[in-house]
C-alpha cells in the first residue's frame, strides 16, 4: 500500500499538486519534485515516477510553464529507531566520549565461594 502525506499551509489543489508546502513526507510511492514558475508564482510540488520526470510542468496558479528546480533529497527524515541509532553512531565518530580517569576499583569481592559443594574440591 502506497501512502503519501503532504503537510501544507494551504489546501492541496489536486491530489498531485500542492502550493506553499513546508514539509513533505513520502512513505512508499513516487518522489516529489519542486517546480518554479517563470511569472513569479510560489513554488509547487508534483509527484512523478523517477523514470519519467518532466523538466517542465504547468503552473497551477497561472498555467504558464514552470521549470523543475533541484531540491535536496529527503533522506534521513523521521525519528525512527534506526535513524536515531545512526545519528548517535555518527555523533560518537566525530567526538568520542573522553575518559577523565580510571574506573572505580571493585570492592567487597572475595575469591572465596560460599557454595558448600565447592568445599570438597582440591585447593590450589
Amino acid at each position: 500500500m502506497m501512502v503519501l502525506m503532504i503537510f501544507c499551509k494551504a489546501a492541496t489543489t489536486t491530489p498531485q499538486r500542492s502550493t506553499r508546502c513546508r514539509r513533505r513526507f513520502i512513505v512508499g510511492g513516487v518522489p516529489s519534485y519542486v517546480f518554479r514558475c517563470a511569472q513569479g508564482c510560489p513554488k509547487f510540488v508534483e509527484r512523478h515516477p523517477m523514470a519519467s520526470v518532466p523538466d517542465n510542468a504547468e503552473c497551477p496558479r497561472c498555467t504558464c510553464v514552470a521549470r523543475r528546480i533541484p531540491a535536496a533529497p529527503m533522506v534521513g527524515i523521521g525519528r525512527t529507531a534506526a535513524m536515531q541509532l545512526h545519528d548517535r553512531t555518527r555523533a560518537t565518530a566525530d567526538s568520542p566520549q573522553v575518559v577523565s580517569g580510571l574506573p572505580p576499583a571493585r570492592r567487597g569481592r572475595s575469591d572465596m565461594t560460599m557454595n558448600p559443594l565447592h568445599r570438597g574440591l582440591p585447593r590450589p
